[in-house]
């Protein structure tokens, strides 16, 4: 289904142009899927126009960067002598349907690109309750009849090969995929949307309706993969929610169908058992191989010609059990350094991958960690080719005493930035941006219900409170998978033996070093509710995030408020735990918050 933009519309709106509404908002064509279909867009063009021409729908193909307006007409018209009439009238009309909808096309194109030519634009006639013969004037419009009008597909099929005419040498070309994104900003601020919904109102299948709007491949994404396309290193800096690990993946993907060998490292083990899950079916199905892991076990790929070289390594890790739960923990153990020296030495200097991809990299940004690197990539980090994702001024753990993502400046890398929030929705991302002060705007258009607030007194309370909210959500239809509990640390504000709505918990880190329980990680087992610290979360997501904030020991109470001597751990907190919400955050506070939740005057 398209993305329709409002995704309801009013109830005095004409029938004809509900008819197709519903037909275009319900078709399950493949094609309509990199659709951004807008109802009702006013133009004023040219400017200063007393009455703004309306348009009845006006379609983005994001396959084919092609615009369609498209003129809806009700009623019964028909052809003779190459005039249009209306009904059984004998007076021809002045603008007949076709040259309605061809002068509203060029208005569209004149009012936002003048002179511009990277997008192709079209118009179309819709008509639902006739089909339309005869001696038909010639005209750049296409022409659609009643009985392929109100068939989802056959509607679809029409606009989406009528796209494909009207585009051929643009369709690849990156400024017209970034002018396609720019037009449906512009386009975004002349359709009136809907309140923005309060969240105890918000049923599951309403969610669901934002997942295809919250999977598109932004201009800024495509943009970077064809940055790493023409250079051989490459370091992409953004904000949670930008769309690295999407990009990371992509990226892979791309190299293993090429026939090359990738290590895709990362430091989280819990991100790294999605990654594995991904690159073992992906490396299944292609001519090349990606191998995820994280510092600990991607080596164990390049060992596993040498029996006594694995071994060696199996007994160093067995040696240093909690190496990657320092980094999630945002310190470096003291063991790393005599892990990496030795691994690095068994290694040598023969290089294993032909590409190497790093997500979450602003944790890996230190010496030893890019040594490690070095020995594992052909060439080495100085003459090989890699790409490494990360947040590094938001979320930088362990390289506190570097600037960023400069560390990596001897290598002469091809930098980006990624800048357009991508995961979360507008409201969620907004939230981020108040309480955090991060400078990433939401993308166009994908709005959702606000961020809930609920509090509770004292720890006693805490599990009455989560009842509740579980309950309600439970009772709107989502299911436990949709849902994750994040918590500030250690999890230990959660009861583990009560059941939360009636639903039992689980901490997906559980395991997780072992390979166990990697359900959990995607999706969760049904009648089970996961549960999280915001580290271990690092790097995933979920439709749903309850994040809850009690006052820890690095906090105190004064005068009914609470004091942070460490505000930096709780930006960071509210940081990575409210930006794993993808369509819905609830956030969990002890009452003494309220008052930078909701500070006084706002």
């Amino acid at each position: 289904m398209p993305i329709m933009i409002p995704d309801e519309i009013s109830t005095d709106t004409p029938e004809s142009e509900k008819i197709i509404f519903e037909t275009l908002k319900h078709t399950d064509y493949a094609g309509a899927r990199d659709w951004v279909v807008f109802h009702s867009v006013h133009v004023d063009f040219p400017p200063g126009t007393a009455t703004p021409r309306e348009i009845d729908f006006v379609i983005l193909n994001r396959r084919y960067c092609s615009v369609i307006c498209l003129e809806v007409k009700g009623g019964y018209y028909n052809v003779s002598k190459r005039q249009w009439y209306r009904a059984s009238s004998k007076i021809p009309l002045n603008l007949p349907p076709p040259n309605q909808a061809v002068t509203a096309m060029y208005n569209l194109k004149n009012a936002h690109f003048s002179s511009k030519k990277t997008l192709s634009f079209g118009c179309a006639v819709v008509f639902t309750d006739v089909n339309i013969s005869g001696d038909l004037p010639k005209s750049l419009a296409l022409l659609i009849g009643a009985d392929d009008a109100r068939d989802p597909v056959e509607l679809s099929k029409h606009l989406e090969d009528y796209a494909d005419k009207l585009s051929v040498e643009n369709r690849d070309d990156l400024q017209a995929q970034i002018d396609l994104e720019n037009l449906q900003s512009e386009l975004e601020g002349n359709v009136v949307m809907e309140p923005r919904l309060r969240p105890d109102t918000i049923f599951r299948q309403d969610l669901e309706t934002l997942r295809p709007q919250l999977l598109r491949l932004t201009a800024e994404q495509k943009s970077s993969l064809d940055i790493a396309r023409l250079n051989p290193r490459c370091v992409f800096d953004g904000a949670a929610g930008t769309g690295k690990t999407v990009l990371a993946m992509e990226l892979a993907r791309q190299h293993c169908d090429a026939g090359e060998t990738v290590g895709l490292l990362c430091s989280n083990p819990i991100l790294n058992d999605r990654f594995r899950r991904w690159a073992d079916k992906l490396s299944n199905e292609s001519s090349g191989t990606v191998v995820a892991g994280t510092p600990v076990t991607l080596p164990f790929t390049a060992f596993k010609e040498d029996r006594s070289l694995m071994a060696r390594h199996r007994q160093r890790r067995n040696d240093a059990p909690g190496l990657e739960k320092s980094l999630k923990l945002g310190y470096l153990d003291s063991k790393w350094e005599k892990f990496i020296d030795e691994t690095v030495k068994d290694l040598g200097q023969k290089g294993f991958f032909d590409y190497l991809i790093v997500d979450e990299a602003q944790n890996l940004c230190d010496e030893m960690f890019l040594n490690l690197m070095d020995a594992l990539l052909k060439d080495g980090l100085a003459g090989g080719r890699w790409a490494m994702f990360g947040d590094f001024v938001n979320q930088n753990i362990v390289s506190r005493d570097l600037k960023g993502m400069d560390v990596l400046d001897k290598f002469y890398p091809a930098r980006a930035s990624l800048q357009t929030n991508c995961r979360n929705t507008h409201e969620i991302a907004a939230a981020v941006a108040k309480f955090v002060d991060i400078d990433s705007p939401p993308i166009s258009g994908v709005h959702g219900p606000l961020v809930q607030l609920e509090y509770f007194g004292d720890q006693t309370e805490l599990g009455d409170v989560l009842d509740r909210v579980i309950d309600s959500l439970k009772g709107r239809d989502f299911q436990s998978q949709q849902i994750i509990l994040l918590s500030r640390d250690t999890g230990d504000e959660f009861d583990t033996e009560r059941r939360y709505g009636g639903w039992s918990l689980k901490n997906i880190d559980r395991g997780s070093a072992k390979g166990k329980d990697p359900v959990l990680v995607q999706g969760g087992q049904p009648n089970t509710l996961r549960y999280s610290d915001v580290y271990d979360f690092q790097g995933l997501e979920s439709e749903v995030a309850i994040l809850v904030l009690p006052v820890t020991k690095r906090m105190t109470r004064l005068a009914g408020s609470v004091v942070l001597p460490n505000f930096e751990h709780l930006r960071k907190v509210l940081y990575i735990g409210m930006s794993r919400a993808k369509a819905m955050l609830i956030i969990v506070a002890d009452e003494s918050y309220k008052r930078f939740l909701e500070p006084p005057g706002l």
